[in-house]
């Protein structure tokens, strides 16, 4: 068995049976939070959805087969990316971008960790991919988006600065639903900044539901 492996079973029994804060919330929210992800009343045919991190598309693909809106996925890791097109080829209402979205446009270097990869840290033993990152009002102005009926945020430590330049350029009352994974992992300052954002958030949306530092879902008032 390799070392990582080890690693990974000698996590999960240590969170087993002696559960901090974070893992009991993340049981909670596995037993009566994991299908608000995907109940939104406000979706239908014709709603515009986006995925910021796609990873293999599984959420897409809930929502897909839910209420088939218009769904933009965006994932920027070529592997990733390469999954998410094959399994979606012949649904032309979705539409991937091999794209990150941030609050700035370059080229960036990327930490590959599976669904743990992110711009946020740089480890000798991981991967790194060069990646195409944009703006993401400048993305919402190019593409002409007013409304948008659901973002679904997951981008390991990306939706501090993301959120941050939504909320600045009040483009984020052009989205009803947020749905967002906040990380603690990357920003020392992590629930600081989370908090910050929330603050923003409550006025112009209203939190429906909140896991914290698992998931939360603002509707736009």
């Amino acid at each position: 068995m390799k070392y990582k492996q080890i690693k990974k079973i000698w996590h999960y029994l240590w969170h087993y049976y002696f559960p901090n804060e974070k893992d009991k919330i993340l049981k909670e929210f596995r037993a009566n939070g994991q299908q608000k992800l995907f109940e939104h009343e406000n979706i239908c045919e014709k709603s515009i959805i986006m995925e910021i991190g796609g990873y293999h598309g599984d959420f897409t693909a809930e929502i897909a087969a839910r209420y088939n809106p218009y769904i933009y996925v965006f994932e920027p890791i070529a592997e990733f990316a390469s999954i998410i097109e094959e399994r979606f080829k012949k649904n032309k209402k979705i539409k991937l971008w091999k794209i990150g979205l941030s609050n700035f446009t370059s080229l960036y270097t990327i930490s590959i960790n599976d669904d743990g990869s992110s711009l946020f840290k740089e480890e000798k033993k991981e991967k790194l991919e060069t990646i195409q990152m944009k703006d993401i009002i400048e993305w919402f102005d190019e593409n002409d988006i007013e409304s948008v009926a659901l973002m679904q945020i997951n981008i390991e430590g990306g939706e501090y600065p993301l959120l941050e330049r939504l909320i600045e350029s009040g483009y984020v009352q052009k989205i009803e639903h947020i749905q967002i994974q906040f990380h603690d992992q990357y920003h020392e300052n992590a629930e600081e900044l989370m908090l910050k954002i929330q603050n923003e958030l409550s006025k112009t949306h209203k939190l429906s539901f909140q896991y914290k530092f698992i998931w939360e879902n603002w509707i736009l008032k």
